[in-house]
């Protein structure tokens, strides 16, 4: 009785444990790019801000 649930379990793990990295690896890379382009997007905000800051004083 007690070799079969430790089997089932054995099995179990190894089922699952090849898939368990995957999800976790995604996660990384949907959240490192989501950091990449939060970054992108502050930065050209503040580009795009120091421009008008400049250009809009020559405009007016």
């Amino acid at each position: 009785m007690l070799p079969t649930p430790l089997l089932s379990t054995t099995k179990r793990a190894s089922r699952t444990n090849p898939y368990s990295p995957q999800p976790t690896v995604a996660f990384l890379i949907i959240r490192s790019y989501a950091t990449l382009y939060r970054l992108v997007a502050t930065l050209s905000a503040d580009w795009i801000d120091s421009l008008t800051a400049h250009f809009l004083p020559c405009l007016a």
